[in-house]
């Protein structure tokens, strides 16, 4: 992620988490965002946040929570009907 030829990125810590701030440079991604953060927990590297700032200004922001790592999921859910 942090050697990619369509990003630029930025790392910062605190005790229990990082944030990894991207700026796109590929032009595909720039038409639609201005830079996307990414907070990921140290306790399981598992992303906490995703905060997308769009070109058009708008923001786009998920919170994970409740997350389950390698939680079985029936075959049933991926039926198609």
């Amino acid at each position: 992620m942090l050697n990619n030829k369509d990003f630029t990125a930025k790392v910062q810590e605190n005790d229990k988490q990082y944030l990894l701030q991207l700026t796109p440079v590929a032009k595909g991604m720039k038409d639609f965002f201005s830079s996307i953060e990414l907070l990921v927990d140290k306790k399981d590297l598992g992303v906490a946040k995703i905060v997308m700032h769009e070109a058009s200004g708008d923001r786009t922001e998920m919170i994970f929570t409740k997350k389950e790592l390698n939680a079985a999921i029936p075959d049933e859910m991926f039926a198609l009907k």
